[in-house]
């Protein structure tokens, strides 16, 4: 019998977030069940983490934090349909001023342009201390569903990114209505195989 796994650390914990892994979960009967190491591990590695064991951790925690500095705005957003939208933008805390402006383009070709002074925005944080800002750029207006492109210009470069707005619900009938479900593989005759 196999000895369960040492529970993860803090590090691991962090950069399973960061690539998006769940951690832990409450079962049927209401009790928190938390991910081992392993699992953890396992997971980072399927997802592309250049990871051999627990102490490849602060290594690429380290390239995580360093890639992230660099990236300015994500190459893909998902926002709700009707809600208002702001997108966040890091930049140098040195070039997080002056005139920015930005497109909004949807898959028909509408286009939405608008400008705004940097220094107006929302700062939500300062992940490296002063080197770096996170502001939020609110979208001009409430968006359908739909794809667009976003693009972002300003002193500290020129950024793009596919903004896809999804519907809070995909399919609402107006009654109530009842349906046969018949997976037809499932049929039989007697001259089926």
């Amino acid at each position: 019998m196999r000895s369960p796994s040492p529970s993860p650390s803090a590090a691991l914990l962090r950069l399973a977030s960061l690539y998006g892994i769940q951690t832990a979960y409450t079962d049927i009967f209401h009790k928190r069940r938390r991910a081992s190491a392993e699992s953890l591990l396992a997971a980072l590695r399927s997802l592309g983490a250049p990871l051999g064991g627990v102490a490849d951790v602060p290594r690429v925690l380290r390239e995580c934090a360093r890639h992230r500095a660099q990236t300015s705005i994500e190459p893909v957003l998902a926002v709700w349909q009707g809600e208002p939208t702001e997108v966040a933008l890091r930049l140098p805390a040195s070039r997080a001023r002056g005139y920015a402006r930005c497109q909004l383009r949807s898959e028909d070709g509408a286009e939405t342009v608008w400008e705004f002074r940097l220094e107006t925005l929302r700062i939500k944080e300062a992940p490296e201390g002063e080197r770096s800002v996170i502001q939020h750029v609110p979208l001009p207006r409430r968006i359908a569903a739909g794809y667009y492109r976003l693009e972002l210009e300003c002193r500290a470069g020129r950024f793009e990114s596919l903004l896809i707005c999804a519907p809070p619900i995909v399919y609402q009938q107006p009654s109530r209505a009842w349906g046969v479900f018949l997976p037809l593989y499932a049929l039989q005759s007697r001259s089926s195989w």
